[in-house]
């Protein structure tokens, strides 16, 4: 993912997460982002994700805790 934005919760996700890069509004940011994942493509480098970073934001994972929460709440 190549996020263009200033510094904020998302961004701070993705940099936690390694999810993708962040870039300024400018072209020479927009052109390094563009040119870092071209690099990892044409290398077949496999972007390393923070597996236990990303389960924290996971549907999957947060549906089963506010079930395991309510279930705990209405006994």
């Amino acid at each position: 993912m190549l996020a263009l934005a200033s510094p904020c919760e998302v961004t701070e996700i993705m940099d936690r997460c390694n999810a993708g890069l962040v870039c300024a509004h400018t072209a020479e940011s927009v052109a390094a982002g563009l040119q870092r994942f071209e690099t990892v493509a044409r290398s077949q480098e496999r972007w390393n994700f923070n597996e236990p970073a990303l389960e924290k934001f996971s549907a999957i994972s947060t549906v089963a805790k506010l079930s395991e929460l309510l279930e705990t709440a209405g006994q």
